[in-house]
């Protein structure tokens, strides 16, 4: 299966490894699934981890600076990179950054965008990718 990890979803795992976005990325480092990512998209993800207030939750949760380079190093390892192409069409109602996600799923063939974002959630019945939260993603690794 391959899938497509939104940045919240990322961010997510990092600050609550227990919980279903955390889950999701232990399942990625057990090969249950193929994550893809562009450049565009990875920029973003590091661009949010570096955030003020990112930093802060992450220096009250533990790992330190170093730490993190070296848990978001391991993370790109596991990801399947394709091409960053500029979202071919307008597919989330506000928020264009959002089409991005989209269009690497299409640009990647992938089975699943998984993702927590409202806006993406809204999108999901008109999208050309399936669109799961981590637990339902979860629940069907699970049947896999």
């Amino acid at each position: 299966m391959i899938a497509v990890l939104d940045s919240n979803v990322l961010v997510s795992a990092l600050l609550k490894p227990s919980g279903p976005p955390g889950l999701v990325v232990h399942a990625l480092a057990l090969r249950r699934f193929t994550a893809c990512t562009t450049d565009h998209l990875w920029g973003e993800f590091i661009g949010v981890m570096g955030r003020p207030s990112i930093q802060r939750l992450l220096a009250r949760r533990g790992p330190g600076v170093k730490v993190l380079d070296e848990i978001l190093e391991d993370l790109k390892l596991l990801m399947d990179f394709v091409p960053s192409v500029e979202p071919q069409a307008t597919w989330i109602q506000g928020d264009a950054d959002d089409d991005w996600v989209v269009q690497c799923a299409v640009t990647a063939n992938a089975d699943v965008i998984v993702s927590g974002d409202v806006h993406i959630q809204q999108a999901a019945p008109t999208l050309p990718v399936t669109v799961k939260t981590p637990s339902q993603f979860l629940a069907d690794l699970a049947v896999a």
